[in-house]
């Protein structure tokens, strides 16, 4: 945006346009997440069909007729908004696995979670919606691995809630015992059950210090 122009813009919008940058994380969704503010969304709106406006804008060039035209279109908004609402659980789950820290034994179930939600979104088209899921769960498909399943099972935070044990996450712990025991079935057998003891919070994990 020009200087002249951002200054007009700053006379209806108290808060800033977020410039279109390349940043390390998601600046597509911070950009759009911006233009949805209510002072930024109004301001555009305001100063597309201000006076000074159309008095800079005498000459009327094509891509200044397609900047009016995108602003004051209601489908422009409405998909702005449809694509802030579907990303927004993904990128929490992507802000997760880029902190620094164990993250592996979250990212399972949080996953899970994040598929759910999408699936729960009634406000978006329907065709829209299966497209954005199966994408999402082609892209766990290809990315995780049996560690993530083991890290899930072992993980304390899900201890009281018992994970689930379907065929994926069975599969998974039971490649990461195998490995790990060189198959040893017996060594296998005696892990299992110590993950029985773990998941129960008996034996040597009924301590209150570890119940926390």
């Amino acid at each position: 945006m020009k200087p002249s122009m951002l200054a007009l813009f700053r006379k209806f919008s108290k808060k800033d346009l977020v410039k279109p940058t390349p940043t390390r994380f998601a600046y597509a969704f911070i950009m759009l997440s911006n233009l949805l503010d209510e002072r930024v969304y109004n301001g555009l709106r305001s100063l597309m069909v201000s006076l000074e406006y159309m008095r800079k804008r005498v000459a009327k060039s094509q891509k200044e007729e397609e900047v009016s035209a995108i602003v004051l279109s209601p489908f422009f908004w409405r998909n702005v908004k449809e694509i802030v609402i579907l990303c927004t659980p993904i990128l929490k789950i992507l802000r997760l696995a880029d902190r620094e820290g164990a993250t592996m034994g979250l990212i399972y179930e949080l996953t899970d979670r994040m598929i759910e939600k999408i699936s729960s979104l009634d406000c978006i088209d329907s065709t829209r919606l299966e497209e954005v899921k199966n994408l999402c769960i082609e892209r766990w498909d290809m990315l995780h691995s049996p560690l993530h399943a083991a890290a899930y099972v072992l993980h304390p935070i899900w201890r009281e809630k018992s994970p689930q044990m379907d065929t994926e996450v069975y599969n998974g712990w039971m490649d990461v015992l195998e490995r790990h025991t060189h198959s040893d079935v017996k060594k296998q057998g005696q892990l299992c059950d110590e993950l029985d003891v773990f998941q129960s919070m008996s034996g040597a994990f009924s301590r209150p210090v570890l119940k926390r």
